[in-house]
C-alpha cells in the first residue's frame, strides 16, 4: 500500500547493519522515501529543514536508551512528525519515557512482526495526509465562505444604490446638513460666502484660533485664516485634526483671502481631507524630542480657486461624500436586519473554522 506524496518521507536514526537494511527495505516497499543518518544531531537538522511524516529512532542510538532523548528533540523541532522508537528488546521504563515524551508508538524489532510495524507506520502517515487535506479543505471553505459573504453584501448594496437617485444629482437641500466654522478676524470671506440655511448650510464665524479649538468638533468643515490675532492658522488647523473626537473626520482648510482681489481665494489642504494622503500617526507613547519642537510646514500645496463658486463646489463635494457615507451606513444596517440569522450562523461557523485551524497548527 503506497501513501500520497505529501506524506511519504521517513527519517531513520539507526546504526548501520542488518536491521537498518531490513527496515529501509520494508518502508521502501510501502512507498516511502527514506532518509538515514547515524548522527543524532544531523537527524535534528534534517527534521528542522524539511517535513518528514514519520521519524524512527533506534532506542540505543547513539548510546543505550539515548534514542528517547533525541526523539524528544525531534518532536520539539517538528511537532507534526510522528515519532517512533525501535528497540531490539523489551524495556518498560524506556517505553514509558518514550510515550511521555510524545512517541507515537514503540516497536520491538521482531522479524515475524515486520508487517505489523509497516501497517502502523502507514496508518500514522495516512493520518497526517488526512489531517493536511482536511486543513486545506477547511481553508478553501473559509476563503469561499468569505468571498460569498462579501459578494452577497456587495450585490445587496448595489441593488439598494440602484434604487436611489445619484448623489451627484441631488440638490443642496437634499444633502445632509453641513456645519461650517470660519476662523477669521476679518469678515471679508464670510461676507462673500453666501450660503442659505434653507439649503442645509450652517455657517458660524469666530475671530480667534483659541475659540476655534474649543468649538471645532461641533462642525463638519473648518476654514482657518492663515493669519489670526492669537495663533498661526496652520497650528489651529493641525490641532483640530489631531484632536478630532467626531466619528467622521473634518474637512479642514487654511486659506488666504485678499479683499482687493475678491474673485480668488487660496486654499491649503490639511492632511486627512477628502482625497489627501494621511501621514502615519505618532505612537501613543512617543517620546518628545528636540525634533518635535522644530517648526514644520504642515500645509499642502496652495490651490488658487475662483471665489465663491469653486469653494462652494468643494464644500458641496464634502456634503455629497457625507451623503454617500450615510447611505452606506443605512444600507449596512438594512442588510444586517434582513439577514440577521444568516450573519449569526456565518460568524459561528467562521469562529469554528478559525479555532480548528489554530488548534492544528
Amino acid at each position: 500500500m503506497s501513501v500520497p506524496f505529501i506524506g511519504n518521507e521517513v527519517l531513520l536514526l539507526m546504526p548501520e547493519g542488518r536491521h537498518l537494511t531490513t527496515v529501509r527495505a520494508l518502508l521502501v516497499d510501502e512507498g516511502f522515501v527514506v532518509s538515514h543518518t547515524t548522527d543524532p544531531e544531523r537527524a535534528i537538522d534534517l527534521i528542522s529543514e524539511k517535513f518528514y511524516v514519520c521519524a524512527i529512532f533506534d532506542l540505543d542510538t547513539p548510546k543505550r536508551h539515548k534514542g528517547v532523548k533525541w526523539m524528544k528533540k525531534a518532536r520539539q523541532a517538528s511537532p507534526q512528525t510522528h515519532c517512533f522508537i525501535l528497540s531490539l528488546e523489551k524495556c518498560s521504563a524506556a517505553a514509558i519515557s518514550a510515550y511521555r515524551g510524545g512517541a507515537h508508538d514503540v516497536f520491538i524489532f521482531k522479524p515475524e512482526d515486520l508487517e505489523n510495524i509497516a501497517s502502523r507506520i502507514n496508518a500514522a502517515a495516512m493520518e497526517t495526509v488526512r489531517r493536511t487535506e482536511h486543513d486545506r479543505l477547511m481553508l478553501q471553505v473559509q476563503s469561499t465562505h468569505e468571498q460569498f459573504f462579501r459578494r452577497m453584501l456587495q450585490m445587496y448594496l448595489e441593488l439598494l444604490e440602484a434604487r436611489e437617485p445619484d448623489v451627484s444629482e441631488l440638490y443642496d437641500n437634499e444633502l445632509p446638513q453641513c456645519r461650517i466654522l470660519i476662523v477669521d478676524s476679518e469678515p471679508a470671506l464670510s461676507a462673500g460666502l453666501t450660503l442659505s440655511s434653507d439649503d442645509g448650510w450652517v455657517v458660524d464665524v469666530v475671530p480667534l484660533g483659541s475659540i476655534a479649538l474649543e468649538k471645532a468638533d461641533e462642525y463638519h468643515v473648518v476654514l482657518v485664516a492663515r493669519s489670526l490675532p492669537d495663533l498661526p492658522g496652520s497650528m489651529v488647523a493641525t490641532s483640530v485634526r489631531q484632536e478630532e473626537k467626531s466619528r467622521e473626520k473634518h474637512e479642514i482648510f487654511v486659506y488666504t483671502y485678499d479683499p482687493a482681489t475678491p474673485a480668488r481665494v487660496t486654499l491649503f489642504e490639511v492632511s486627512g481631507n477628502l482625497g489627501s494622503s494621511v501621514s502615519d500617526p505618532q505612537p501613543q507613547h512617543h517620546a518628545f524630542t528636540e525634533k518635535d519642537a522644530r517648526l514644520v510646514d504642515v500645509l499642502g500645496k496652495p490651490m488658487n480657486l475662483p471665489f465663491p463658486n469653486m469653494l462652494v463646489e468643494r464644500l458641496r463635494q464634502f456634503r455629497r461624500e457625507a451623503a454617500r457615507r450615510d447611505r452606506k451606513k443605512h444600507y449596512l444596517s438594512s442588510f444586517k436586519a434582513a439577514n440577521y440569522d444568516f450573519i449569526e450562523q456565518y460568524e459561528r461557523q467562521k469562529k469554528s473554522i478559525d479555532a480548528w485551524l489554530a488548534g492544528n497548527n
